[in-house]
């Protein structure tokens, strides 16, 4: 959903997982993974101001690495479902914090703004 990339994306092959495209990009390179929809509706919407792309960054990071945990090959490695749960409350919360620090009018990165793509 975040990267506009499907498992089965052609380029996933040769052993390439999105999993491991994932996990390789954080947190450096988020940015640059991250579908181009979004910072498009984003930079539309909301402008280009430094302070609102990098607390973007921040929760996209979190919500990346959540999904890196969440999809390790073998079970037992991967992030307990409640844990999970846990975890995108956690971001949530923390998004909603950097929300109400800015104006009403320049949220950061919602729900509706990556599901209306």
């Amino acid at each position: 959903m975040f990267t506009g990339k499907s498992p089965t994306d052609d380029m996933f092959r040769d052993g390439l997982s999105l999993h491991d495209f994932a996990e390789a990009a954080l947190p450096e390179k988020v940015m640059e993974i991250a579908d181009s929809r979004i910072w498009l509706h984003y930079e539309t919407n909301y402008g280009n101001a430094t302070r609102n792309i990098t607390e973007t960054k921040e929760v996209l990071t979190a919500i990346i690495q959540l999904g890196v945990m969440c999809s390790k090959q073998s079970p037992r490695e991967r992030l307990p479902v409640s844990n999970a749960a846990a975890e995108m409350r956690s971001s949530a919360l923390s998004y909603e914090i950097m929300s109400n620090h800015m104006d009403s009018n320049h949220h950061v990165l919602s729900y509706e703004s990556v599901t209306n793509l």
